[in-house]
């Protein structure tokens, strides 16, 4: 009977110090998603590009909880747990993510990294913050940090597209577009078949305000690897289906044509 009341305990316990973990990362949802809606001036669109990357939320509900685990895992072994030493230890989480992709060797002295990772320590270290706070918190208090992730999911999975006088005509070997504002994207699908490339050319007249943007990606929303020819010019060389992503950020009076030609190497 003992032995089950302990373990009933120690999963309650478990249960509660994972849910504090669940809900500092809230608190960081927030906070990213008042910034950045500041940070890109209400562009819904632009935000949302953000919340929709699977590294944000890796980072987010992962790396960081994990991380932070095992910081406290190994200061539970130390007979001293000085304050000092856990938030030296976060920080040194902001930078240690980055040194994958930076890499090990002369990476670290990138200035990229040190840009990156001190970014990192200030948000591991805001995390800290918002754990001890929770801990005093009422229950009320961390219901709202958990919604964080759900509001932030929910904002990144909504189309925030927006055009005005729109006009386009597709074709068998193009597509084009005229607009009088343009914020968000548009996409259209190109097949390379086995054994053919496609090349692709496009032609953008000059915004009178706002920009624009162009990637391939394929069926998974992967980023798909063009050949330049020259400006403007690529070829698409792997076979599938792929999608032409047109990208504008509050264009207005813009004009956009792409033509695709199939060419057996």
């Amino acid at each position: 009977m003992g032995k089950s009341v302990g373990w009933r305990q120690l999963g309650s316990r478990a249960l509660v110090y994972g849910a504090l973990k669940y809900a500092a990362a809230g608190v960081i949802g927030w906070a990213v998603t008042v910034y950045g809606l500041f940070a890109s001036d209400f562009n819904l669109y632009e935000f949302s590009q953000v919340t929709r990357s699977l590294i944000f939320w890796g980072i987010l509900l992962g790396y960081a909880p994990l991380y932070t685990m095992a910081v406290d895992g190994l200061l539970f072994l130390l007979p001293k747990k000085p304050a000092l030493l856990k938030s030296c230890l976060y920080a040194l989480g902001g930078y240690l993510y980055f040194l994958r992709p930076f890499g090990w060797g002369p990476g670290w002295l990138d200035t990229g990294f040190w840009i990156a990772g001190t970014v990192g320590a200030i948000i591991a270290l805001a995390y800290g913050a918002a754990e001890a706070w929770l801990r005093s918190r009422r229950l009320q208090t961390k219901v709202i940090a958990w919604a964080a992730p759900l509001l932030l999911w929910g904002l990144s999975s909504l189309d925030y597209t927006y055009t005005r006088e729109w006009q386009e005509k597709s074709t068998e070997s193009g597509y084009e577009a005229s607009f009088g504002y343009f914020n968000g994207e548009k996409r259209i699908s190109v097949e390379v078949p086995p054994g053919e490339t496609v090349k692709l050319e496009l032609t953008v007249a000059r915004p009178t305000e706002g920009g624009w943007g162009f990637r391939v990606e394929d069926e998974k929303g992967r980023l798909v690897p063009t050949k330049m020819l020259r400006e403007q010019q690529y070829l698409l060389t792997t076979p599938g289906r792929f999608d032409l992503v047109l990208t504008g950020d509050r264009w207005r009076e813009g004009e956009v044509k792409i033509r695709w030609k199939k060419e057996t190497p």
